[in-house]
């Protein structure tokens, strides 16, 4: 389940809101914060304000980060949050205001399953990030709305058959096609994805895959390749999510393992533009006497455009 909260007492201010209204005096409650109550809360207000012509409550649907931010400065009366304030923001606003902020829960949504795939065991993890949200890949959830033209990539995690688990990245884009900005920037990732498959076969080393991907510092200017762990790596799949290998430049590229037939792994790389968007990409192998098989079968060799928009791909009737 998850659960919204709001920062104050919206029974208690709407009480005291409907006093002011019964002496006459007109109200006006601003607000922020959360968009997955913003429905309910719409139809509550409306309702409301026919009740209390004086009341007129003020709900800005920008998301649970800018709805503590606008409480803390003071700038609305209350707000909503798909999480509560901690501890450091709630002494904050007291030492600022002089008073408390009250957390109480005003919606609850259920978390509905989005799969059922025939044959699949467990799906442990599904990791979904949008827009500005996939770059850096913080992996972290918000209440963000998806719009038209963000770049969102999916990891199916884990999914788990005869226990035996694999790992799926694919990068979208939603109703339009990418631009020649994105689209740039997936065919650097592709490469760098199938420069480290090609380095792969039996008797060669972690340390082979590891060198086919470019350096976090020189690439993205971090200051070490520990700030980069999970950018470009790769992981065992078997009866464990993270079997071994582990391959990354971090530890790989001094403390090389050898390839062996029968591994079975996965392959991730991901590029982007810092606070605007980013791709991520994975594939699936196993290691042959002769070579590789990549068992990974959805279509990898550009973004795929989802839910287009009306007239995309008349072009091509």
């Amino acid at each position: 389940m998850n659960m919204k909260k709001t920062f104050v007492v919206v029974s208690l201010l709407l009480g005291m809101a409907a006093l002011a209204a019964a002496q006459g005096g007109q109200v006006l409650l601003n607000a922020a914060g959360a968009t997955f109550p913003y429905p309910i809360y719409s139809k509550w207000f409306d309702v409301y304000h026919t009740a209390h012509p004086n009341v007129q409550i003020n709900y800005q649907s920008i998301g649970s980060g800018g709805g503590i931010r606008q409480l803390q400065a003071g700038t609305v009366d209350f707000g909503a949050s798909d999480g509560p304030m901690n501890d450091e923001q709630l002494k904050a606003y007291s030492d600022k205001h002089g008073s408390a902020i009250l957390h109480f829960p005003t919606v609850l949504g259920a978390a509905v399953p989005t799969y059922n795939i025939p044959g699949v065991e467990d799906v442990e993890d599904v990791i979904v990030s949008s827009g500005p949200n996939t770059w850096p890949n913080w992996r972290n959830f918000s209440d963000r709305i998806i719009q038209p033209g963000d770049i969102v990539f999916m990891d199916l995690a884990a999914l788990t058959w005869n226990g035996y688990k694999s790992c799926y990245y694919r990068t979208y884009c939603v109703g339009k096609e990418p631009s020649q900005e994105q689209k740039d920037t997936y065919s650097t990732a592709l490469k760098w994805l199938y420069d480290s498959i090609g380095a792969v076969k039996a008797g060669a080393t972690t340390r082979d895959i590891a060198l086919k991907w470019p350096s976090a510092m020189e690439t993205w200017g971090y200051e070490d390749e520990d700030q980069a762990a999970a950018n470009l790596w790769g992981h065992g799949l078997g009866l464990a999510q993270y079997d071994p290998p582990v391959i990354s430049r971090i530890w790989s590229l001094d403390h090389p393992v050898e390839i062996q037939e029968g591994m079975t792994f996965a392959l991730e790389t991901q590029h982007g533009k810092k606070f605007h968007y980013g791709v991520r990409i994975e594939e699936m192998l196993i290691v042959k006497n002769d070579g590789i098989e990549i068992v990974s079968n959805f279509p990898v060799k550009q973004i795929t455009v989802v839910d287009p928009l009306p007239g995309y791909g008349d072009h091509v009737k």
